[in-house]
């Protein structure tokens, strides 16, 4: 999230990986004093699924000052796969299962999570001095806050891995599932660390 402000002019406030519009939400009920021509605001985010969602959500709210786009990139890795496999295994439906691949096949087009199939792209399109750096980062989150980020992309998955009957019988329920099969690994009121690298790629165009 970002801010900026400068007097006479409107705050600007930028919200990267908007997900399905919650902050958005939040930030219309807390700044409903102020006129919308006071303040704008712009959703980004790397899925074409979410940038689809945040869009029906601001013509349903008639949000006249909020816009959204698309941004260039993916997720490299996602940490918490392999939680969302292992209570999927765990049901007594034996829920469908997902690899980090099938997920990111669907959120993004082509391998942005391989440095080399990067810099190949880089070069491809005629950049020089291409440098692709990959760094690790691991969050710490309560259990319940994470459960609250990860329902945009549970509906996603349920929606769009499972079949229709398992969709219909264990959608809904799932969510609480994953929390109590997280509280049971790490304990309720503890903390979990997501590993979440990221790809940092520079370049220069030639002269």
């Amino acid at each position: 999230m970002a801010l900026t402000s400068t007097p006479g002019q409107p705050l600007a406030i930028l919200d990267q990986a908007c997900g399905t519009g919650v902050v958005e939400v939040a930030l219309h009920d807390a700044i409903r004093s102020q006129s919308q021509k006071c303040w704008h605001l712009t959703c980004t985010d790397v899925s074409s699924s979410m940038i689809a969602a945040i869009q029906e959500r601001i013509q349903g709210s008639d949000w006249e000052n909020t816009n959204f786009e698309g941004l260039p990139g993916v997720f490299a890795i996602v940490g918490w796969i392999d939680h969302v496999n292992t209570a999927a295994a765990f049901s007594p439906e034996s829920l469908p299962q997902i690899s980090t691949e099938d997920f990111m096949r669907a959120t993004g087009d082509g391998r942005w999570e391989d440095p080399t199939w990067v810099k190949t792209q880089f070069r491809n399109r005629g950049l020089k001095e291409v440098q692709v750096t990959f760094v690790g980062k691991a969050i710490p989150q309560r259990i319940s806050g994470f459960s609250s980020l990860l329902k945009g992309p549970l509906n996603f998955i349920t929606s769009r891995f499972w079949t229709e009957k398992p969709h219909q019988q264990s959608g809904a329920q799932f969510a609480p599932a994953l929390v109590q099969h997280l509280e049971d690994l790490y304990g309720k009121s503890n903390h979990i660390e997501i590993n979440s690298p990221g790809i940092i790629a520079t370049s220069r165009a030639p002269h």
